[in-house]
């Protein structure tokens, strides 16, 4: 039995793992048929937002220890961390985080009001106000600084069926509404 409450929680998009984030910063993933521990992975901190890639490959999260970890699920008991991007002293820690459509970018939103955009493979961000994202790979990012007047509780990366690039639409939500 578990003792430490789950925080965050995400189905892989393939339907056969579950991870779950908790207060103590562990991360656990779970095969949804037997219930059996596949992986146990972790932060120094709470656990804050979990999810998985398009691909069910990866894992992003985000932690109370101020940082975003990007892991690898090559096989079920072995996980690479790929990337850690440090946001200490950015935008105070990570509060939701979600998947471009193509896997190659994140969306995170965070507790001191700013929305980043991040290449999973270099691990850049950078602050973008919420009326211009840019698509994914753009090399020109706008530099302009978007922020609430409250904390960001949670970010999503919606798929535009629209758009031939598939950059989609990112929403938000926040304390302030």
């Amino acid at each position: 039995r578990y003792t430490h409450r789950p925080t965050s929680l995400s189905w892989s998009p393939d339907g056969t793992k579950l991870v779950a984030g908790y207060t103590d910063g562990s991360m656990k993933g779970f095969c949804p048929v037997t219930g059996n521990v596949l992986f146990n992975i972790g932060h120094k901190q709470w656990v804050t937002s979990v999810s998985w890639s398009p691909t069910s490959t990866k894992i992003v999260s985000g932690s109370l220890d101020k940082t975003i970890r990007v892991w690898e699920t090559g096989s079920s008991k072995h996980v690479d961390e790929l990337i850690c991007i440090n946001v200490e002293e950015m935008s105070g820690y990570p509060t939701s985080i979600d998947w471009s459509p193509d896997g190659m970018s994140l969306v995170s939103g965070h507790s001191h009001h700013d929305i980043w955009l991040w290449d999973v493979v270099s691990g850049v961000g950078m602050v973008v106000p919420v009326k211009y994202i840019p698509k994914p790979h753009q090399t020109q990012w706008n530099t302009y600084k978007y922020s609430c007047r409250s904390k960001i509780t949670s970010v999503v990366w919606v798929p535009d069926t629209n758009e031939k690039d598939d950059s989609g639409l990112i929403l938000y939500g926040s304390d302030d509404g």
